[in-house]
């Protein structure tokens, strides 16, 4: 009834209400975000890990480099300060006895020749290693007959042999060419013959060659002897090694000629490589673009 007394119809309205159980989705939400969370700690770690492992890659030559260049500079002052010291004490002896003559004191100015004789030796090698280490000069750039520059090196080097007693035989495929630079593959050649020579046993043999293969020209010194230690094989390129350092004073080295020798080589696009076996014999070896033979004997 309305205040009026007059009736109201009255609308009904029906209501229903739904009930949704969000438990497990919520619960499948919580799951996705730990998964999407261990997902990205994972993939972080192993980023940092690939970052870490190319940029120590990347380092690893600047680092060898830095140990190397330190580890030369010490090697060079230790070399250096042997000879320096023989010059000093004897300039020490001579000081003391500067009342006694010339001829009386020549023991002593033999010392001190023979020091700066070493120390100048040293300089050079060391000139020569820092000319072929460096980037920016390229070798001489000409056509030579290979064959008769290792001739030449062999007949250099036979009096040397025979002196020791070696056998020494010599296999030179005839004009073989290469381009390049000349004095410094005859300085190369020198240094492997020269060791093979200094290094063979007495009464041993030396065996040089140079022959063709394909489009490369192969250089080869053998020697029987010692040979050289298997632990050493990686090392004998190094600066400065010796692998018997006692024989460094006896025989005037210091360790620099391979070093020289693989620097020349590898200017030339070549790589010297060596073989040893222990109280049987050792093998030098490199190798050169060769060009067309010119059909002349040796």
């Amino acid at each position: 009834m309305g205040e009026d007394g007059i009736p109201v119809a009255v609308e009904e309205r029906n209501y229903s209400m739904l009930f949704l159980d969000v438990t497990e989705m919520y619960g499948t939400l919580d799951e996705l975000l730990t998964t999407l969370a261990l997902v990205g700690v994972c993939t972080l770690v192993v980023i940092f890990a690939i970052s870490l492992h190319f940029a120590n890659r990347a380092i690893r030559p600047i680092r060898e480099a830095w140990e190397k260049q330190k580890q030369f500079v010490a090697d060079a002052s230790h070399e250096l300060k042997t000879p320096l010291s023989i010059i000093h004490a004897n300039c020490d002896a001579l000081a003391a006895s500067r009342d006694d003559t010339i001829g009386n004191q020549m023991k002593w100015i033999d010392y001190i020749r023979g020091g700066a004789d070493r120390m100048a030796k040293l300089v050079h090698d060391l000139l020569i290693l820092a000319r072929t280490d460096d980037e920016r000069a390229s070798p001489r750039d000409v056509r030579f007959n290979l064959s008769e520059v290792i001739g030449e090196v062999a007949r250099s080097m036979e009096a040397a042999a025979l002196s020791k007693g070696l056998s020494f035989t010599r296999s030179i495929e005839p004009d073989l060419i290469a381009v390049g630079d000349p004095d410094g593959i005859r300085q190369a050649a020198e240094i492997l013959l020269d060791n093979a020579v200094k290094y063979a046993n007495p009464g041993g043999w030396i065996s040089l060659s140079l022959i063709r293969t394909g489009r490369r020209a192969l250089f080869s010194v053998a020697n029987s002897g010692p040979g050289i230690a298997k632990e050493d094989l990686p090392r004998v390129f190094d600066r400065f090694f010796r692998a018997d350092r006692s024989r460094t004073h006896r025989d005037g080295s210091f360790g620099l000629g391979l070093p020289i020798a693989q620097s020349i080589i590898r200017r030339h696009g070549g790589e010297i490589r060596v073989r040893s076996e222990e109280n049987v014999s050792t093998t030098f070896s490199f190798s050169l673009t060769a060009g067309s033979n010119v059909g002349s004997q040796i």
